[in-house]
C-alpha cells in the first residue's frame, strides 16, 4: 500500500536520509514553501476561512448542531485542491476526492497493532 499512496517511500517524509531526501528537501523549499509560493495561495487559504467561518456563524444563529471534525476536514480538502489542483472541491454525495482523500485519512490515523508490536 506504501507503494501506490506514497510513490514507493520517495517522498521528503518516508525517504531515507542521504543524497535524494537531500535534494528533494531542498525542491520542496525552494519551490513549494518560498514565501513567494506561499504568499500567492494565501487568497485560498483565506477564502476557506471565511466560509467555515460563515458556515459556524450561521448554524449558531439557527441553533442547529454542526460536526466541527467534518467541517475541519472539508476545509482542508478544500484548501489542498486549490492549491494544488486550482479548483474547490466541495464535500457532497457524489464528490470522489472529498470520499478518497476521507478514506486515505482514516487508514493513515488508524491504529494498527502490527504497526507497533511484531507479531
Amino acid at each position: 500500500m506504501t507503494n501506490i499512496l506514497f510513490y514507493g517511500c520517495k517522498d521528503v517524509v518516508l525517504s531515507a536520509y542521504g543524497e535524494y531526501w537531500g535534494r528533494v528537501r531542498k525542491l520542496y523549499v525552494v519551490e513549494l514553501l518560498s514565501l513567494k509560493r506561499v504568499q500567492k495561495l494565501q487568497f485560498a487559504r483565506e477564502k476557506e476561512v471565511a466560509e467555515i467561518g460563515n458556515r459556524i456563524r450561521k448554524a449558531c444563529l439557527g441553533n442547529s448542531s454542526i460536526n466541527l471534525s467534518d467541517m475541519l476536514i472539508t476545509t482542508s480538502n478544500n484548501i489542498l485542491s486549490r492549491c494544488v489542483i486550482g479548483k474547490r472541491f466541495v464535500e457532497e454525495n457524489d464528490n470522489w476526492f472529498g470520499e478518497a482523500s476521507r478514506r486515505l485519512l482514516i487508514q493513515l490515523t488508524t491504529f494498527s497493532f502490527g504497526d507497533f508490536f511484531l507479531v
